[in-house]
Formats: structure tokens, C-alpha cells, sequence
């Protein structure tokens, strides 16, 4: 009875150090793949083409058509911040006359790991002319036409009206926390 009662206490001790590292395991698998979104990066279409959806959202109506797949996936980032810049625009009225405006807004300025620095700039190099969308998971950044390829390591998005920068902040900054 003793040797019984000593193999229980080893079982019972060699349990209780495996419980917590199976909750790890469990909780690590449990983790969903949208907990860190992905800075998907898409080139846009004027025309349908077979397998491309139509995109539009309220901050962004009728983008055009990206592909099923992005053209560049980003999962993971140098560094984010918050920016605040002047902005200036210029509404030309039907007789000619021009209203200009400007505000204050905030910026985000996304920092790219080196390789993704080097894919976006090979992106918009090869797709001048084209127009490009940012979409953070299912969320729509930034949507310009590439007028000349992206140089450097990172980017300026001034985001449109009715986004929440913060939110959009903490979401990159998990992307950030990726490259730790």
C-alpha cells in the first residue's frame, strides 16, 4: 500500500504540472487568426475579371474590383504612430470659383519591415497609373492612386472621415508586437 500511495502522489504531482501547460497549449490554439489582423494590400481594377469581387464601403463607394487574394499581405510591422498634420483641399464649384479648406487631421504613419518595404515598392512601381486599397482586416484604410512607386520604409494615411484613429492604432500596434 505504501508503493501505491507514493505512485498516486507522483501521478498526482506529475498532473498538476501538466494542467497549466495544457491550458497554454489549449489557449494558444484556441487564439483565432482575427485577434491580429492582416495589413492586406490589393491592386485595383476598373474592370471585372474572373475571380475579383467588387469592393465599396462607406468610407471608400466603389473602389473597383481586387482580386480573391491580396497582392501583398503584410503580418507584421516596424512601428505605428499618430501624426497630426495640416490638411488642405480645394472643392471647385460648378461656375469655377474655389473654396479651400483646411484642417488639422490626424495621420498614421505604418513603418514597414524591410522585405515588405521592398514588396510595396515593386507593387507600385509595376502598377502605376492604378490605384491601390489598404484594408486592415475588413476595414478600408486607404485607397490612392499610385501616381509613383512607394520609396523608403513607410507610409502616411490620412484616414477617412467616421474611422476611429485610436482603434485603428491599437490594431496596428498587434501587428507591431508580431515583430518582438
Amino acid at each position: 500500500m505504501i508503493n501505491g500511495d507514493h505512485s498516486a502522489k507522483q501521478r498526482s504531482s506529475t498532473l498538476m504540472k501538466i494542467i497549466p501547460v495544457l491550458a497554454i497549449v489549449i489557449g494558444v490554439q484556441t487564439m483565432r487568426a482575427t485577434d491580429v489582423p492582416t495589413l492586406a494590400i490589393y491592386c485595383v481594377s476598373d474592370e471585372a475579371k474572373p475571380g475579383w469581387q467588387h469592393y465599396s464601403s462607406n468610407a471608400f463607394p466603389n473602389v473597383g474590383y481586387i482580386s480573391g487574394q491580396p497582392d501583398l499581405s503584410v503580418l507584421s510591422i516596424k512601428s505605428i504612430s499618430v501624426a497630426k498634420a495640416p490638411h488642405r483641399s480645394t472643392l471647385v464649384h460648378g461656375d469655377g470659383s474655389r473654396e479651400v479648406t483646411e484642417e488639422i487631421k490626424a495621420n498614421l504613419v505604418i513603418e514597414f519591415l524591410t522585405d515588405d518595404a521592398r514588396k510595396l515598392h515593386e507593387l507600385t512601381a509595376t502598377h502605376l497609373g492604378s490605384r491601390i486599397l489598404f484594408l486592415l482586416g475588413n476595414e478600408a484604410l486607404f485607397a490612392p492612386v499610385i501616381r509613383m512607386p512607394i520609396d523608403g520604409s513607410s507610409v502616411s494615411i490620412i484616414l477617412p472621415s467616421g474611422i476611429d484613429v485610436e482603434k485603428i492604432r491599437a490594431q496596428l500596434e498587434k501587428l507591431r508586437e508580431r515583430n518582438r
